[in-house]
């Protein structure tokens, strides 16, 4: 689905909630000021707010994954993923990173997503959306046996079996 459709997805829903112009630029500026008092931590700026009041940027992506958004809402974890990250441009809460979380938990009609809201401008959050996977460090395959194999899970241990049986071993692999 494309980023326009989406937008027009939840603007509907923008619309029969109130959530739009004027009323949106003053709720927005409002939970802005009321974070800026009471919700700064180590510098940086959360709030908790409905999915639909956030917006997400054309330049961000070209298509929503729809099946990738609604798996993420329906097993949305919030000791999993991190906070989506905003800024606001011209009264409105802008995704530029979190775009499927957004989507996926305004799909299951949850009540709150976790945003972390960053006063930058629109070129500082361009460079930072592409910037994503160059500083993050992607886990490899490998990064997943450890822990795997700490709880136990099934799979990991059936090939733990047969990596022993066969004498092989790889980074990653742990003695039980």
């Amino acid at each position: 689905m494309s980023v326009d459709a989406v937008n027009e997805e939840m603007q509907k829903v923008r619309n029969i909630e109130g959530f739009s112009g004027d009323a949106e630029r003053a709720i927005v500026s409002s939970l802005v000021a009321s974070a800026k008092a009471n919700s700064r931590i180590g510098g940086k700026i959360y709030l908790v707010v409905p999915p639909m009041y956030i917006h997400f940027p054309k330049w961000q992506r070209c298509r929503v994954d729809i099946n990738h958004a609604s798996r993420i809402g329906t097993e949305y974890n919030e000791g999993k993923w991190d906070p989506v990250k905003v800024f606001v441009v011209n009264g409105q809460f802008v995704c530029f990173e979190g775009m499927h979380r957004v989507y996926g938990t305004f799909l299951v009609n949850r009540q709150g997503v976790l945003i972390e809201l960053l006063e930058i401008s629109l070129t500082e959050a361009i460079y930072l959306f592409l910037s994503q996977g160059k500083t993050r460090y992607q886990l490899k395959p490998t990064d997943y046996i450890r822990p795997s194999l700490v709880v136990e899970e099934p799979e990991y241990v059936a090939f733990q079996d047969i990596c022993h049986t066969h004498n092989v071993t790889f980074l990653g692999m742990m003695t039980r």
